[in-house]
């Protein structure tokens, strides 16, 4: 694992400039579920939604699903949290091109309801991968985040992932590799990925 250790910066878990200690927000409109997600795997699953965000102020509306998502992850990620990856997006993410791709299904136990955040994924855009052209997505990796565990409902683990794979095939994703760097190669979560992507037949290295 790479740390580093020439950035004397440091996140602490606290409030940051972003407000979080206001109000918490109202209703927001439907277009924050963002966009279905059409793939063949969903056909007769929940229906699932992909919202992408580039703009650090319009986070705080995601905090109330994003942690009730961080409650019922899959596996754990502190680093991923919205009390740590907010200030660190402050701190670390100037240059940086981010996308937070956050991944909404139908809910099981309220199917006219509203959707509810099944997955979180902080993606970091780059126009090259090991010093080769080519327009990559991976998990955003600053300097002190040392595990990039994406948050993904435990309930909706597999259908999350199907979706989040339909994005990034998709040509608003903008990208032709997907790095999912820093994540275990065991447990759970990493059981549920690999079986999907088998089922997509889709080429994959662990490394």
């Amino acid at each position: 694992m790479n740390q580093s250790t020439s950035d004397d910066k440091s996140i602490q878990p606290q409030p940051s400039s972003l407000d979080l200690t206001r109000s918490r927000p109202g209703p927001v409109p439907v277009l924050r579920y963002g966009s279905p997600v059409e793939s063949d795997a969903l056909k007769h699953g929940p229906r699932m939604y992909v919202a992408v965000v580039r703009e650090p102020a319009k986070l705080i509306d995601y905090v109330p699903d994003w942690e009730h998502l961080a409650q019922h992850a899959i596996e754990p990620n502190l680093f991923y949290e919205h009390w740590f990856l907010l200030p660190a997006i402050e701190a670390f993410g100037s240059g940086v091109d981010l996308r937070i791709v956050f991944i909404f299904s139908s809910n099981p136990e309220r199917p006219t309801g509203p959707p509810i955040l099944s997955g979180m994924f902080p993606l970091e855009h780059s126009g090259s991968y090991l010093g080769l052209p080519a327009a990559t997505l991976s998990f955003w990796k600053h300097p002190q985040c040392f595990l990039c565990t994406p948050l993904i409902r435990r309930a909706q683990a597999k259908e999350t992932l199907q979706a989040f794979f339909a994005y990034l095939a998709s040509e608003a994703a903008g990208c032709s590799l997907a790095e999912l760097n820093f994540i275990p190669a065991e447990g759970p979560l990493y059981q549920v990925l690999t079986g999907v992507l088998h089922e997509r037949t889709v080429s994959f290295f662990v490394f």
